[in-house]
């Protein structure tokens, strides 16, 4: 699911390239591998659709099969790990793409706040760095 969320959603703005030598990298493989004892997934009729990994106080990855997105349930699966991470903290973090404007507009509507963006080093591209408090909790 996440190589197929990951063409579909990047090459527009990483380039074809940029994804095809990240995903053969095993890159992304090994991000889940690696997060998988903080991996929560949301599933529909026994069928997984999506998924989230933290790390300490950040989402580290959020993803949704594109059949179900803009569905409801990203922001199902993001309200159910922001409660999960205000049982530990009190700010939350998550950084994006800064060309990811779906998932960017996605946090903006979900009241994260953009903290700072910064260059990627060694590439041509910028991060943004989204952070939420739980006094911001509407």
């Amino acid at each position: 699911m996440a190589k197929k969320v990951i063409i579909n959603n990047y090459t527009a703005f990483l380039g074809s390239d940029l994804v095809k030598d990240f995903i053969d990298s095993r890159q992304s493989d090994q991000e889940i591998e690696d997060g998988i004892a903080n991996c929560t997934i949301i599933s529909l009729l026994n069928m997984p659709i999506g998924f989230a990994i933290t790390k300490q106080n950040r989402l580290h990855l959020l993803m949704i099969d594109d059949a179900y997105q803009n569905k409801g349930y990203g922001t199902k699966l993001l309200a159910y790990i922001e409660k999960i991470l205000w049982e530990k903290y009190s700010v939350i973090e998550l950084q994006s793409f800064e060309k990811n404007i779906r998932a960017n507009e996605f946090y903006l509507k979900n009241h994260w706040s953009v903290l700072k963006i910064e260059e990627v080093e060694g590439l041509e591209l910028k991060m943004m760095f989204f952070q939420k408090s739980a006094k911001q909790t509407p």
